[in-house]
């Protein structure tokens, strides 16, 4: 199993970039191949790729469970933005 540090980052950027390479991973796909403003449904990902995608968001950014308020419809700046959010909101 692989090791996810767990950080809390300050800005959007910061959080899109700590997603990038993990929702790349996950897709099996490049990060230049991700474009922040696609929905995620648009790369195929599948339910089991979703659950996975989920387990890992969640451990990288110390979530006890995220799956609620996440939605493949929305694009990886949308995403984001939701983390964003939920980490202001544990400060």
């Amino acid at each position: 199993m692989e090791n996810i540090t767990v950080f809390k980052p300050v800005t959007i950027q910061e959080i899109m970039n700590r997603l990038k390479p993990i929702i790349a991973k996950v897709l099996r796909i490049s990060e230049i191949e991700l474009d922040e403003d696609i929905p995620l449904i648009n790369y195929g990902i599948s339910s089991l790729m979703t659950i996975v995608l989920i387990q890992k968001i969640n451990k990288a950014f110390d979530f006890s469970s995220m799956h609620e308020e996440m939605s493949m419809n929305e694009p990886l700046n949308s995403l984001a933005a939701l983390i964003s959010r939920k980490l202001n909101s544990t400060l």
